[in-house]
Order: structure tokens, then sequence, then C-alpha cells
């Protein structure tokens, strides 16, 4: 490889680039593979908390959610993100306190007793001690609302950056790594970086692109100039029609339906929205990306939504987003993305590496 003008270009552009945005993608790298199973970490690591003894019928999701509402009441609205799987478990519930919370950081995460709505768990993604919905924000929003989303958009664009530039610097030894001629040498710290970087960066380079790319998608709500709006809401009275309902409904409409989230409205002008997977989507469109809405007073169904039958682009950002959290193989890709997901931070070390001894 020849030393260029346009080498120097782009060497020069993917150095200082990933020197600039380095931190924020070791730290995205590392709490992405944490929140690879973010949920069942949580229950895992509070199962003392969280697990319940079984006392007789479970009181009804109207109830619960008369609970959290009275808890918090200047919430906007709710989900229920964790449904009881056993009869020991526990209803979590994350509520918002701004519709358009995209950061998330001023949402709070909610435990109930499903027998008797004993608070088990209460408090905001801001506390250090809810760990893993504490990373779930700084991964998201670095707990710097809508500014920190911006933020994180314009790291993705920066990795953008990186990995067109790292391609076009790696071009001539792309095949050589593919087909495994590529060493590295552990001669010295310098050596060695450099084969790491080199290797890992090629191996990893499709999945590597779709987690950032598809973190921009995730992301670009904070572009939007109307994001950035003062939003005034009307508080919405209690929901009229039975939620137990409504949920079985969902199920109905769509036979088999494996239910993800609640999210319930507390506000004016909002449904209630039941999502989860049509039985036969591909993992791929699948974790949530079905809903089916109601009226929250008469509890009617307004809107029936199968990802199978939506548009491409909505059906593009939904696979964007499966890459993303790496369930578009189910299990074995989460799992997969637990070690894919540290692969940014080692490039953006070793990179530093090189820089630092050069």
């Amino acid at each position: 490889m020849g030393n260029t003008p346009s080498r120097a270009v782009f060497f020069t552009l993917h150095q200082w680039v990933g020197l600039v945005v380095g931190l924020f993608v070791i730290s995205a790298s590392l709490t992405g593979s944490a929140l690879v199973y973010w949920q069942e970490l949580d229950h895992w690591w509070n199962r003392d908390r969280l697990t319940v003894t079984p006392a007789g019928t479970p009181l009804p999701l109207d109830e619960l959610a008369r609970i959290a509402r009275a808890r918090h009441p200047d919430a906007t609205g709710m989900n229920i993100l964790w449904f009881p799987k056993r009869p020991d478990d526990s209803y979590e519930f994350r509520l918002y306190f701004d519709k358009h919370d995209y950061g998330m950081d001023g949402s709070a995460v909610l435990n109930l007793d499903p027998y008797s709505g004993t608070v088990l768990r209460d408090g905001s993604h801001r506390d250090p001690s809810h760990v893993m919905h504490w990373l779930l924000t700084f991964h998201y929003s670095v707990h710097l609302g809508l500014i920190g989303v911006l933020w994180m958009g314009l790291i993705t664009v920066a990795v953008g950056v990186s990995l067109v530039t790292g391609i076009w610097l790696y071009r001539t030894q792309l095949l050589s790594v593919v087909l495994c001629r590529k060493r590295v040498h552990w001669a010295n710290w310098r050596t060695a970086a450099f084969g790491l970087h080199g290797i890992v960066g090629v191996w990893t380079l499709f999945f590597v692109a779709a987690i950032f790319f598809s973190g921009f998608l995730m992301n670009r709500t904070a572009f939007d100039p109307n994001a950035w709006a003062t939003t005034t809401y009307q508080p919405a009275p209690a929901t009229g029609a039975s939620l137990d309902r409504m949920l079985a409904q969902a199920r109905d409409v769509f036979p088999g339906f494996v239910v993800r989230s609640m999210y319930i409205p507390f506000v004016t002008g909002d449904t209630v929205r039941v999502s989860g997977d049509v039985p036969g989507t591909s993992p791929l469109l699948g974790f949530g990306a079905s809903a089916v809405a109601f009226d929250p007073l008469t509890g009617e169904v307004v809107e029936r939504i199968d990802i199978n039958h939506q548009s491409m682009w909505t059906k593009f950002e939904t696979v964007a987003y499966a890459f993303h959290i790496g369930t578009f193989a189910g299990e074995p890709s989460r799992l997969l993305y637990v070690f894919v997901g540290l692969a940014p931070a080692l490039m953006a070390m070793t990179g530093f590496v090189l820089w630092w001894k050069r």
C-alpha cells in the first residue's frame, strides 16, 4: 500500500475520528454486550427482591395499573415489559413522564406483586442501583435525554466514517484475512494491535456495520426539529375497558400471539397497545413488531398490525432493530452478539495502541 495523498487523507480521517469517539464506542460496545440479555440479567440479579410467594388468584391488570398510576400520578403512560412467566414471578412496568422521552432518562421501573399489589421495586433509570436499567439508558442516551440521543446518533455517523475509511485503507488485505492467511504477530504491542485491529475488523465488519447503522435509525428522531418542541399533555381518566379483556382479545385477533409488552396511556389521544409476535413470523421480523391497538375507554380494537403485511420500509426498520439487539436468528444470534458486541471496543482500544505507539 503506497503512501499516496489519498491514503494519507483517509488514514488521518480514520485515526482522528477513532480517537475522538473511541471512549463512547467502547462504552456503547461493552454496555451493548451486557444488554443482550438485560431483562434476564436484571431478574437474576434481583431475584430475591422480585420473587413473590404465590397466594391465591392474581389481581386484575386494571388494579395493578391503578396502583402504578397512583404511585406516579404525573406519568404520561406505562409499559408492561415483563409478564410473570412463573407463579412466583412479578410484573414489571416502565413508567414515562414525557410521552416522547426518547432517551428513557426520565423513566421509572416499577415491580408489583401480582397477588397483593405490593411494590417490590420502584426507582428511576438514573439510579445506578437498578444496574441494567441504568445501563440501558446510558447505552441509548448517556443519561442526557434527547441531547444524549442526538450525541449517540452522531457517534453512529462517526463510526460509519471510520468503517468506510478503514475498508479503503485495508482493502488490499481483505481477501487474505477472509482466507485466514493473515496472522497476528505478538512480538510487541504495536504488531499485536495492528494484527488484531485488521483481523477482528474484517471478520466482524458486517455485524459492526449493522449494529451502528441500526443504532442511527433508532436515534434518528433526535435529528427531527419536531422532537425538540415542548409538548403539553391532557391527563386521561382511568382506562374504562378491562385491560385483561384487551390482552385476551389481542390473542383472539392473532391466535397464538406471543405478547411482549402492553402500553397503557395516561393522557388523552392515545391507545392501549399490545405488542408481540404473530406465529410463523421470522425472527428477523419478530420481537414485538406486531400489535393490536385498543380504544382505552371502550376496549374496541382500533388497529391490527401484522408485521408480515407492512410496507417494505417498516420491515426494513424491523430487521435493522433485530440486528441491533441480536434477535435476528433467535437465541443463537443473541449469544453470538454477547461476543460480537465486544468487537467495536477491541477495535477502539487497538486503534488507540496503534496511535500511541506510532
